[in-house]
């Protein structure tokens, strides 16, 4: 073989090569496309849910939401228990709204409201999470932060310089969620009885229904 055709048939592979490439790009493009979520025509969110199991003991999801465009969380409801009627705990196999952040043979679920960055530290004489670590301290941004408590007596947060919240109060939130106010991206890790139950969110402009099992 030449040195003029070794060169041209180079220039064919190279060639070929570069629109695999192209061809690769293009289909992992319109896949992301497609799988996010887009206003319908009527103007309603459209919700892409991801769930997923973090952990078996104690049982955690982590439940990620990506709405067609930026909105507020307003509240939350598990099967019959909304975040409008207390702070969120899991009780044996059911979910209840209680008065504190902290309940003998219950594990709560709630946010805090950190504005500057820092450590967040929690104080409390039973397991803790913050953000789905487990964990009595984190260093956190500036955003809602997610705390989870079980089987705790006693329990004091403290945001980073210093300020212990209480609830109701300032700073403190009843919706269990991660990130900022009003997003397209929402987070939030759900104690888990390993039954079916139904997870319902509201936006000021969608509601967000599904079962997690």
């Amino acid at each position: 073989m030449s040195k003029r055709e070794r060169r041209r048939r180079r220039a064919v592979v190279e060639v070929y090569s570069t629109l695999v490439i192209i061809a690769m790009v293009v289909s992992l493009s319109y896949l992301v496309y497609s799988q996010a979520p887009r206003p319908t025509s009527s103007g309603h969110l459209v919700f892409l849910n991801n769930i997923r199991r973090v952990f078996d003991s104690p049982p955690l999801v982590h439940v990620a939401i990506n709405s067609s465009a930026p909105d507020t969380v307003v509240e939350v409801e598990i099967d019959e228990a909304s975040s409008s009627d207390g702070i969120l705990a899991l009780v044996g196999s059911s979910y209840t709204p209680v008065k504190y952040l902290c309940a003998e043979g219950a594990t709560t679920f709630f946010s805090v409201y950190a504005a500057a960055p820092g450590e967040l530290v929690v104080n409390a004489d039973g397991e803790s999470w913050v953000d789905g670590y487990a964990a009595s301290s984190l260093r956190v941004d500036a955003g809602w932060h997610e705390i989870i408590l079980s089987g705790a007596l006693s329990c004091e947060i403290a945001l980073p310089g210093g300020q212990a919240l209480t609830f109701p109060g300032s700073g403190v939130s009843s919706i269990p969620f991660i990130g900022r106010l009003e997003s397209r991206s929402f987070a939030l890790y759900l104690p888990f009885t390993g039954t079916r139950h139904q997870l319902r969110i509201l936006f000021s402009g969608g509601v967000d229904s599904f079962e997690i099992q």
